[in-house]
């Protein structure tokens, strides 16, 4: 079974810059403990406290157990120790043995992953303010050479470019890199916005087929090619006498001895304004029958004339 994560503690007052801070019992991280200790040096401040003062009007506000233990087992000795004296044995007291060399290695594996120079160096001071009077906080020419190793590639060309390693001051080196790598995040976003609309031209946007047409044809080295016919097509065709394989309307014959060539199959969409003009070549031949044929015929045809001898005879 996990223990469970201990309880954070967490800075008390911080908004009431005239009182005391008080830190809470629980887990210290250094960085809150840095926190508690910034609050402490502006109620100093604020309040005009003297030095050999300083410890005694605020280490009370050290809540944490172990602080309690360590302060109130030699209260007398630790209110006369000076301020920098008190910060380093309070750190010594409540945070974890060798925190300062992991703080240190956290602050070497900063990188700039994609964020300004102001927010890269941010993080970077952030971070080594922690280990201010410890021997493992960062110089600035440490903190410079940190930055100009791990920043993005593309800004680490550019500076080198712009030769901005030549410049000796710090302030004038972090406005020019600045000034680099913001045109290089320009840059980067036209590139962007070309490739976007690169490829929104190059998409190809094909029209609905119409409603009537639910079987799409499809093209292959032989040709295009039909695709099954749907239940509306199909009452089309034999509403009008088609082909369910040569999709023609008014064909003379059916599917089965369908004998239509390829190159003359109907590809054409099926409707009903499609079957009012039939293919010529498709129309039904209407064969008449041969007996009323001779009947009428014989019907038009004009009678023989007769000879009154024939008459007389008959």
């Amino acid at each position: 079974m996990s223990r469970p994560h201990p309880k954070p503690a967490v800075i008390l007052n911080a908004d009431k810059p005239t009182q005391p801070p008080v830190l809470t019992d629980g887990f210290t991280t250094p960085m809150v403990l840095d926190q508690w200790f910034n609050h402490a040096e502006n109620f100093h401040s604020l309040k005009d406290i003297e030095d050999d003062h300083r410890v005694k009007k605020v280490a009370g506000g050290l809540q944490p157990v172990r602080a309690r233990n360590w302060y109130y087992a030699r209260k007398a000795d630790v209110d006369a120790l000076d301020w920098d004296e008190f910060k380093e044995q309070v750190r010594a007291t409540l945070l974890e043995t060798g925190w300062d060399r992991k703080e240190r290695l956290a602050l070497n594996a900063v990188h700039q992953e994609g964020r300004t120079i102001a927010e890269f160096e941010n993080d970077i001071l952030r971070r080594n303010v922690l280990l201010r009077g410890t021997g493992s906080e960062m110089t600035p020419g440490q903190i410079r050479f940190h930055m100009e190793a791990n920043m993005d590639c593309d800004t680490m060309q550019a500076a080198a470019v712009a030769r901005t390693h030549t410049i000796q001051d710090y302030e004038d080196w972090i406005a020019a890199i600045t000034a680099t790598d913001e045109q290089c995040r320009i840059d980067r976003e036209r590139l962007t916005d070309a490739l976007a609309l690169r490829a929104a031209n190059k998409k190809i946007t094909r029209a609905p087929m119409p409603a009537a047409v639910a079987s799409a044809s499809r093209i292959t080295n032989d040709g295009p090619v039909l695709g099954k016919l749907s239940a509306q097509e199909r009452t089309l065709l034999a509403k009008h006498n088609g082909c369910f394989k040569c999709r023609h309307y008014y064909a003379d014959h059916r599917a089965n001895n369908c004998t239509t060539p390829r190159d003359r199959i109907n590809h054409a969409p099926l409707s009903d304004a499609a079957a009012s003009i039939p293919s010529p070549t498709f129309h039904a031949q209407v064969a008449v029958p041969q007996s009323h044929s001779q009947t009428s015929n014989d019907e038009t045809r004009c009678p023989e004339a007769t000879s009154p001898n024939d008459a007389q005879t008959q």
